[in-house]
């Protein structure tokens, strides 16, 4: 079967930018995650994170890294 996960938000926090901190105003990360389950027990996936590219610390003083991808298969046995 075929699986889909869209988006999720960081809630307010202090973040840093430009040297100094600041508070951080909720942000969302546009984010999507695509599965797909084959025979044999094989699936196949892909996802996409912060595919807005927005400008923002998941923790404080840890950036993004800007939009990025993963695709990927995974084998149960």
């Amino acid at each position: 079967g075929l699986a889909c996960i869209i988006g999720h938000v960081y809630p307010v926090y202090y973040g840093f930018k430009g040297g100094k901190a600041y508070e951080r105003p909720t942000t969302l990360n546009l984010g999507a995650t695509v599965s797909y389950q084959l025979p044999l027990g094989i699936s196949i996936y892909a996802k996409g994170d912060n595919l807005l590219g927005r400008d923002y610390d998941t923790y404080y003083q840890y950036r993004t890294a800007g939009a990025n991808f993963l695709v990927g298969a995974a084998i149960t046995f």
